[in-house]
């Protein structure tokens, strides 16, 4: 069987969503008396990413997984012409509408939605289970400038002083 490059892709996601959904139906009681876990809500927060398929990906959850894709149409935009802060400042009351409303079990960011996930964390609208794909940290109000791996680890401090998780990067 060959793999096109987007199911290749779909695959590891779905890995991912398993393991995060292992590590939080322990942390959380998120499984029922009869060994079956209840429908969880995944959030997928998009912003400037390109297209992921994520209706096959739901499918192959066994109808245990509600996936909510939020694509932020204009984040990277807004992103490229001023700057990641500017972005975030324009899309702040749209990502705590949405996280507040659907209460997903677990939030999904890929790339440059790592400093989205750690902007709601500092704010405090969410600190559930998290599946980091592909993190790429970016400077703003809450992470310093400068070299990729100071960014990158400012953006561990938030998550973790701000008692983010589980997280599963990958």
């Amino acid at each position: 069987m060959t793999f096109h490059r987007n199911q290749i892709k779909s695959l590891l996601l779905v890995s991912a969503y398993v393991l995060a959904f292992f590590l939080a139906a322990g942390a959380s009681e998120e499984v029922e008396s009869c060994g079956h876990s209840k429908l969880r809500q995944v959030l997928v927060l998009g912003a400037a990413n390109g297209w992921t398929d994520w209706p096959t990906i739901e499918s192959l959850t066994k109808n245990d997984v509600s996936i909510k894709h939020v694509d932020l149409v204009g984040f990277g935009e807004t992103m490229r012409e001023y700057n990641f802060q500017a972005a975030l400042d324009q899309f702040e009351e749209r990502l705590d509408r949405v996280v507040t409303m659907l209460q997903p079990s677990l939030v999904v960011v890929t790339s440059k939605g790592l400093n989205i996930l750690t902007h709601l964390a500092i704010r405090n609208i969410w600190t559930g289970p998290s599946v980091l794909l592909s993190p790429i940290p970016n400077g703003c109000n809450h992470i310093a400038e400068g070299s990729w791996e100071e960014a990158w680890t400012d953006s561990m401090n938030v998550l973790v002083s701000n008692n983010v998780g589980p997280i599963v990067t990958g």
